[in-house]
């Protein structure tokens, strides 16, 4: 996933994503905290839950791209969600699959392992390959069908 506004890697595991109290609403997610993004403003509570929640912002840009659920709630705990506690909305954030290079398909999110042990990292010149029919090829970003969370 890049900022949209200045093309930073935000980051280099993530999903598609859909609020469980509002399944209209999509978004981008990970279970990794993203060393692009900064914590900002206060926290607070969202409208259907008592999570407690806080903005981030893209640190070369400065610009609001998503939020970070800093204390989650016993209901959105106890609900079937994904356990991924960063989220950014698609208009500030653009994304591609994450490429298996032995299969030479996008990965899928079972397929990757656990955060602390997933040591592929994305360089600035596998963002700008071409993918197929030149569509953008991130190589960064995991391909899933879209998952419950919470907000």
């Amino acid at each position: 996933m890049a900022c949209r506004f200045c093309e930073t890697i935000i980051c280099e595991r993530g999903m598609k994503a859909q609020l469980l109290a509002d399944q209209s609403v999509a978004l981008l997610s990970t279970d990794d905290a993203p060393r692009s993004v900064q914590l900002v403003g206060v926290d607070y509570k969202p409208t259907n839950c008592l999570c407690r929640i806080k903005d981030t912002a893209c640190l070369v840009c400065g610009n609001a791209i998503g939020y970070h659920i800093t204390q989650p709630c016993e209901k959105c705990l106890n609900a079937e969600n994904n356990g991924h506690l960063w989220l950014f909305h698609p208009e500030y954030i653009f994304s591609c699959p994450r490429w298996d290079p032995a299969f030479m398909r996008p990965l899928r999110w079972g397929e990757l392992p656990r955060p602390e042990q997933d040591f592929d990292t994305l360089s600035l010149g596998k963002v700008m390959q071409g993918g197929p029919n030149g569509a953008m090829d991130f190589g960064g970003m995991v391909h899933r069908e879209y998952d419950a969370i919470c907000r």
